[in-house]
């Protein structure tokens, strides 16, 4: 079985590899597991998901940060009876035709929550959108919905790439504060890479007097966040899901075994808000919330944070 992602070099990517791992080593039949990661280069990703099908790989689990370039290479790989399946919604294509299906949130719907806490906590102002690389389906899928749902009382000033990176996201922030130094709400995937939004908020002098939301759930935001003390800096989360690469592998492994499929496997969404309880005492601060990996394998995976 292989991991392929265009892009593994943050903590949530880390996580999600662990997570493969770890549901891979619960099925004896598997006897090697591969890693790719294209660092942000699309042509890097295509020549890395050929070179697996080169290998004879049975199952390909990632997802596809290059978006509708990997099309072509997924197509050969069905062609040439590999299962490929994206999870966290790295949907392309025909699901159920270029490839079996795909696991995600219903990041539409992940979107209309988004909107419904800026509506509700935001009440008018100007709001931004803070996604990942450029052209990701994640990102894409989300924010087209929050944006339909968004009230007319608020205002979407920006849209930013910050490749999920802490320093993506200061340079992120720090470009929509020049412009919008009374921006009231972000909307964001990345919990851990929002530090760099924070910093951001401290180089320019201004307080955090904002709504943010969240798909992921890393617990060093919430601690900072609780360092803070700022009533007026409220942060709603959903789930990290990295546990959906064991559920795109562990689909992958039951097609293997003769199972049909469904053309689209869905995890319902919903928000929570962080409070005092949320900084979790003994979790290393680059710990998911959600995740399923054990606590002493995250200590393991980062001492420097324990």
């Amino acid at each position: 079985v292989a991991l392929a992602d265009g892009f593994g070099e943050n903590v949530w990517r880390e996580v999600t590899h662990m997570e493969l791992i770890l549901q891979a080593l619960t099925y004896p039949e598997i006897g090697r597991i591969i890693y790719t990661t294209a660092q942000f280069d699309t042509q890097k990703a295509i020549a890395d998901f050929r070179s697996l099908i080169a290998q004879g790989v049975d199952i390909i689990i990632g997802f596809p940060d290059a978006g509708d370039a990997m099309l072509p290479s997924v197509r050969q790989a069905t062609e040439r009876g590999i299962i490929y399946i994206p999870h966290s919604y790295g949907r392309l294509g025909e699901p159920g035709v270029d490839y079996p299906t795909y696991v995600a949130e219903d990041v539409c719907a992940l979107g209309v929550r988004f909107a419904e806490v800026l509506n509700a906590e935001v009440g008018e102002g100007k709001v931004a959108f803070l996604g990942g690389t450029p052209g990701n389906p994640l990102s894409a899928g989300w924010q087209n919905c929050e944006e339909a749902a968004l009230s007319d009382s608020i205002e979407l000033v920006a849209r930013a790439d910050t490749f999920w990176t802490r320093e993506g996201t200061l340079e992120a922030v720090s470009g929509i504060l020049t412009a919008h130094p009374d921006v009231a709400g972000f909307s964001y995937e990345a919990a851990d890479s929002f530090l760099g939004g924070i910093r951001a908020y401290e180089a320019a002098g201004l307080p955090l007097d904002i709504v943010l939301t969240l798909r992921t759930d890393e617990v060093g935001l919430f601690c900072e966040w609780a360092e803070i003390g700022n009533p007026n800096f409220r942060i709603f989360y959903s789930t990290g899901g990295n546990y959906q690469s064991r559920i795109a592998l562990t689909a992958a492994m039951m097609q293997l075994n003769g199972a049909e499929l469904p053309t689209e496997i869905i995890i319902p969404v919903e928000m929570r808000q962080v409070d005092e309880s949320s900084c979790i005492e003994g979790m290393p601060p680059l710990a998911s919330v959600s995740s399923l990996v054990p606590l002493d394998i995250f200590v393991q995976m980062y001492p420097e944070s324990s």
